[in-house]
C-alpha cells in the first residue's frame, strides 16, 4: 500500500496486505486473550442547551401569546425546537457496544486467519500511520495501537 494523497508524506517502507492483516489479527488475538483491553470509560450523558435553543424557545413563547396563533406555524416552530434540543444532547452508547463486543469475543479461540465476520462486527476503523503503527478502533470507540515491523523478512506485527 502506498499513500497517494498529496498532503500525505511518503512512507519509508512498503506496506503490504499481510502487514495490515497481521496487525489487525494481532490486535484481535490480543483482545481475545485479554477482553479487559476493550473496556472504555463512558462519558456522562448530558444536555447542554445553547443560545439557539433559548432563542427558539422565546420565539415559541411569543407565538403562543398571540390570541390568533397560526397552529401550523406553531407546530413547525415546536418541532424545530425539539430538533435543536436533541442536537444539544450528548448520549454515550459505548457501554452497550462494549457489552456487544464482549459477547462477540467471549469464549473465542485465538485466530489463525482473519475472521471477516468478526472483523466487520467489532472494528469500525483502521488508522495507518507513517511511524510504523496501525491503530484499530473498535465499535465502542476504544483504540488499540499495534506497531508493525517494516522489514521484508517477517511482515509480522506486535502489540
Amino acid at each position: 500500500w502506498e499513500c497517494r494523497n498529496t498532503e500525505c508524506s511518503r512512507l519509508n517502507y512498503r506496506l503490504t496486505d499481510n502487514m495490515i492483516i497481521g496487525s489487525v489479527l494481532n490486535v484481535l488475538n490480543t483482545v481475545i486473550a485479554n477482553p479487559d483491553l476493550i473496556n472504555i470509560q463512558p462519558t456522562e450523558n448530558t444536555y447542554q442547551p445553547d443560545m439557539t435553543v433559548t432563542r427558539q424557545q422565546n420565539e415559541i413563547d411569543r407565538l403562543m401569546e398571540n390570541p390568533s396563533v397560526n397552529f401550523e406555524n406553531a407546530k413547525t416552530e415546536i418541532i424545530k425546537l425539539a430538533e435543536l434540543k436533541y442536537d444539544c444532547c450528548n448520549y454515550d452508547d459505548s457501554p452497550q457496544k462494549t457489552v456487544q463486543l464482549l459477547s462477540l469475543i467471549s469464549e473465542r479461540e485465538q485466530l489463525n486467519t482473519l475472521d471477516i465476520n468478526l472483523y466487520k462486527s467489532t472494528i469500525s476503523r483502521i488508522y495507518i500511520s507513517h511511524f510504523n503503527f496501525i491503530e484499530v478502533e473498535f465499535i465502542n470507540g476504544k483504540i488499540i495501537k499495534t506497531i508493525f515491523e517494516s522489514g521484508d523478512k517477517n511482515d509480522s506485527s506486535k502489540c
